[in-house]
């Protein structure tokens, strides 16, 4: 199909931004506006168009820096398009221009507008549920600009999450895990060495949050304000501002900190104690499901559990039985044996 000829001529396209499930994302000039443009393409199918929900709820995020702006939205008999405010690079292409080696100053900027940008997805009732480095976006091309804009289509409904595993807390944990990874270049639970200790607060204070938990916006992107201010000149690399290992937190450390209260993360429902939660959970399993005692994850089949299970191991979690639920002593010998070869 010739796109250029779609909606009157209006739209030229003049090269493909990219290619996700449900389309493609070019950039383009908007002929009557006179201005660069994001465009998404969507064809049109029998089952409800992401488009079209995307374009709902951009609208009612409409508003704010921090989620770019729609410009026009149109269909034909063939495809939905959807044209929106084209934005700068994501925290990924940001990382690779930098050459995997940011100043704390900027990833301390960063997390200030991140962290304010998720309070006000919140607030108005949406979780995002797909925040990562290439979802986050600067609103200009100059690389130098802190002002960023969160860019994806798995925005959820509070109100419509009875049965869903994430909530306002695991995104604020998914920040405090990207955050980690600008900082270092790498995944949190490969290097947690050298960073200050606002990120470990950070963290620490995420997983102290029950599910329902509403965070303290404020107090998260406050930490990194302080921080900011007073490591204005200091390079990750450079070897200032090097914690002692007492001040850093390890990813074990994280999953097996004593919460305030226990949530069980298939059903959500409240526990007294941690005892109690993996009885709880043991019920889960029994009829078919399984949940990860270190991150929460769950699935449906035991093989999946089980390469999910793998991957802490990697990770150095694994150390005895109490890391997965029900793994046995004999598997979970061999894997780490397996792991050791």
């Amino acid at each position: 199909m010739n796109f250029e000829n779609t909606f009157h001529n209006r739209f030229k396209l003049n090269y493909m931004m990219g290619k996700g499930t449900f389309g493609v994302v070019y950039v383009g000039m908007d002929k009557v506006t006179n201005e660069e443009v994001a465009i998404k393409i969507e064809k049109r199918m029998e089952k409800p168009s992401m488009l079209c929900f995307e374009k709902k709820v951009y609208k009612f995020l409409s508003g704010s820096s921090f989620v770019p702006a729609i410009k026009h939205f149109g269909t034909d008999n063939f495809n939905f398009y959807l044209s929106m405010e084209l934005l700068g690079p994501n925290m990924e292409d940001v990382l690779e221009a930098r050459k995997r080696e940011l100043l704390l100053t900027d990833v301390c900027s960063y997390a200030v507008q991140i962290i304010k940008a998720i309070q006000f997805i919140h607030e108005r009732g949406f979780i995002h549920r797909d925040l990562k480095p290439e979802n986050i976006l600067l609103r200009q091309r100059d690389l130098s600009t802190h002002e960023v804009a969160c860019f994806s289509v798995r925005y959820m409904s509070i109100s419509a999450h009875l049965g869903i595993q994430q909530s306002r807390r695991d995104d604020m944990q998914t920040i405090g895990y990207i955050l980690t990874y600008l900082a270092k270049g790498k995944l949190p639970w490969q290097d947690m060495q050298g960073l200050p200790s606002a990120f470990s607060k950070y963290m620490k204070y995420c997983r102290s949050l029950d599910f329902a938990s509403e965070p303290d916006y404020k107090y998260l992107y406050r930490l990194f304000e302080k921080t900011e201010k007073y490591e204005n000149t200091t390079t990750l690399r450079n070897g200032c501002g090097i914690l002692s290992n007492a001040s850093v937190l390890t990813l074990t450390e994280l999953v097996t900190m004593e919460r305030k209260s226990y949530c069980c993360n298939t059903c959500h429902k409240p526990l007294k104690c941690y005892s109690s939660l993996r009885t709880h959970q043991k019920l889960h399993n029994k009829y078919g499901e399984f949940v990860c005692h270190i991150c929460g994850a769950d699935f449906i089949w035991k093989g999946s559990f089980i390469s999910h299970a793998s991957f802490h191991v990697r990770a150095g979690d694994a150390l005895n039985t109490e890391v997965c639920n029900f793994i046995s002593n004999e598997f979970l010998l061999m894997i780490l044996l397996v792991h050791k070869e």
